[in-house]
């Protein structure tokens, strides 16, 4: 289990380094890139041109200077930075690296990439690192001889800063760079390191491991300002203005479209609705007067004597429309072929008082329309609840005549 362990990790980790070696590259005379294999990494010409994330300058590719500044605050000192030109003999892109030397100075070292190197550049790095800074990242002190692509650089990393030279020769002296006078280097000499060819890439990348590590942000490498200032910018804002009034105009008719098509869909709904509800408040009153019909003729007992006279003129043609109680007064609305007929029978009837016309009598379509008011006999009528109701009401009126 634990051996199957291993081969994973192992196999995970060499994908993840593979992947990452992608996107690293060594810049010399063109682009090379890193490759991995079971012995060790090795440097070679990248045909594909894939795109960087960093890229390592080799050393002829920019300028490199150490200088002292008397100077106690940091704030300070980058100003002065930000306002000196790039030394050199040729401008180009600047990446300092600022060490406190002492309480009042600072120790400055000044790469200058050249602008032919960094426009070469097919696809542009984020970052670019000088293959010096990449080997004396370790914070060793003394001089590291490297041999790489058939040249040998020298680098010399003291209190003074870092100095560097490169040759075309496998193997380089010391003394024949002028930066010191002593015996050549040799891999047995206390605190210095020779870096064979094959030992070459794992250094490079061991430094730059550290650099990311200690200071990610030193050699970013700001964006193209030449690209930006390039840009048709007045073209664009214009073409930009006329898509973005196009946008607000169709955003806005369609906004209106889509209201106006809510609102109809509102009224629709609001209409059925208040169909709706007027027809439940019609129902509520008519219910409510319903009950209120019913309390009534709960509370209120007929006079089946007046029923009965109305039933006898019904079966002699009379046709009611209305017939009114009020105060004990009974009016009969209705039409008849004679009124003075209808009159003359209500005042023969025993069970009336008295019986005359209340309005004129109108001629209608042949007939005669009349409203009669008559008072009944109180004491027929005294009678006829003391005995009571028949099933029929002609057997009630036949018995209040009996009695």
């Amino acid at each position: 289990m634990r051996s199957a362990l291993n081969k994973y990790w192992t196999r995970l980790k060499g994908q993840v380094t593979g992947l990452c070696l992608i996107r690293i590259g060594f810049w010399s005379d063109g682009l090379f890139r890193f490759s991995s294999n079971a012995v060790a990494l090795s440097i070679d010409a990248d045909s594909d041109q894939q795109a960087k994330f960093i890229t390592i300058l080799s050393r002829e590719c920019y300028f490199e200077t150490v200088r002292e500044y008397p100077i106690g605050r940091l704030s300070d000192l980058k100003k002065i930075l930000a306002s000196v030109e790039s030394p050199g003999p040729h401008g180009g892109l600047r990446f300092d690296q600022i060490i406190r030397s002492s309480e009042s100075s600072f120790t400055v070292t000044s790469w200058v990439v050249k602008h032919s190197i960094v426009s070469a550049l097919e696809n542009r790095p984020w970052l670019l690192v000088p293959e010096t800074a990449c080997l004396t990242a370790n914070g060793h002190g003394g001089e590291v001889l490297a041999n790489r692509l058939g040249k040998s650089l020298t680098i010399t990393s003291g209190p003074d800063g870092i100095k560097s030279a490169l040759t075309a020769d496998s193997v380089v002296a010391p003394h024949k760079l002028g930066l010191y006078t002593q015996a050549p280097l040799l891999a047995s000499q206390d605190g210095n390191r020779h870096i064979a060819e094959e030992q070459f890439p794992s250094e490079l990348l061991r430094g730059l491991k550290q650099i990311l590590w200690a200071s990610p942000l030193l050699f970013i490498l700001p964006p193209d300002r030449s690209a930006i200032r390039q840009y048709p910018w007045v073209r664009a804002a214009k073409l930009s203005s006329f898509i973005f009034a196009g946008y607000i105009a169709v955003s806005s008719v369609y906004l209106h479209s889509m209201q106006l098509f809510t609102d109809y869909r509102i009224d629709r709904v609001l209409e059925g609705s208040q169909i709706a509800v007027a027809l439940q408040k019609e129902t509520a009153v008519l219910k409510s007067s319903i009950l209120e019909l019913n309390q009534l003729l709960a509370n209120t007992e007929p006079n089946w004597i007046v029923w009965d006279l109305a039933i006898g003129l019904v079966e002699d043609g009379v046709i009611f429309t209305a017939i009114n109680n009020t105060n004990g007064r009974i009016k009969f609305h209705g039409s008849a072929q004679k009124a003075s007929v209808v009159l003359s029978k209500l005042v023969d009837d025993p069970r009336v008082v008295s019986a005359d016309y209340s309005s004129a009598v109108l001629n209608r379509r042949g007939k005669e329309t009349f409203v009669i008011e008559f008072e009944l006999n109180p004491e027929i009528q005294a009678t006829t609840s003391q005995v009571g109701l028949a099933s029929d009401p002609t057997e009630s009126s036949l018995v209040a005549d009996e009695k």
